[in-house]
């Protein structure tokens, strides 16, 4: 066992936690920082590899939005990482909050891969949902290509399962061919929790509306 976190300002009395790790011992997940008003709010991370201690240089940037947000109010959850390839490691995926014009939400977000040791790039991306007033998030990713998890409404209700191919190619959107909708009109398929290299899937099912 090794400390989580190595720096003082980051070690001292809140929570932070592990939710996901390849198998190069990078790990992501979350850690309470304060924001500008001094409030705790969770924060993404992503390690480097060999499962080293965390540091300020490892906390994941949300994507841009409009009206710009500083980062650092932004709450966000590294929830999925993929393997290494090459020199470089696996993307990261999760939620941040976005503001839209109901408030703000959680949306689903790509972080973009690295190389280990060097800061993280500033142009991470919104899983372009079909509708902005839409939450989900990432769960997980396979073999670097494909990102599982779910979409609903802006209070995380009604919820479908989602696959998305290659998500992070430039200009391509998420539409219904992605939302799995489920195996029968009887149970509906909320969300996809984890998936392995053949994409045998865990996932969470409900009843469907009558």
């Amino acid at each position: 066992m090794s400390p989580l976190f190595s720096e003082t300002t980051l070690n001292a009395g809140r929570a932070g936690e592990v939710v996901a790790v390849n198998d190069d011992g990078e790990f992501v997940g979350n850690r309470k920082l304060p924001n500008t008003s001094g409030q705790y709010i969770p924060r993404a991370f992503r390690s480097r590899k060999n499962a080293q201690p965390v540091v300020s240089g490892d906390f994941l940037h949300p994507p841009i939005q409009n009206p710009a947000v500083p980062e650092e109010n932004v709450p966000s959850a590294a929830l999925a990482i993929g393997q290494r390839s090459g020199v470089y490691s696996g993307l990261a995926g999760g939620w941040a909050t976005r503001s839209v014009p109901e408030g703000a939400i959680k949306q689903p977000v790509v972080w973009w891969s690295r190389e280990d040791g060097l800061a993280e790039p500033g142009t991470n991306q919104w899983v372009p949902l079909p509708s902005i007033t839409a939450s989900g998030a990432v769960n997980t990713i396979v073999n670097n290509s494909a990102l599982f998890g779910w979409v609903g409404d802006a209070n995380g209700q009604n919820r479908s399962a989602w696959r998305w191919e290659k998500a992070w190619v430039g200009g391509s959107g998420f539409s219904d061919k992605q939302v799995v909708y489920g195996f029968s009109d009887e149970w509906l398929l909320q969300e996809i929790v984890d998936a392995t290299s053949t994409e045998t899937l865990v996932w969470v099912t409900a009843p469907s509306p009558a």
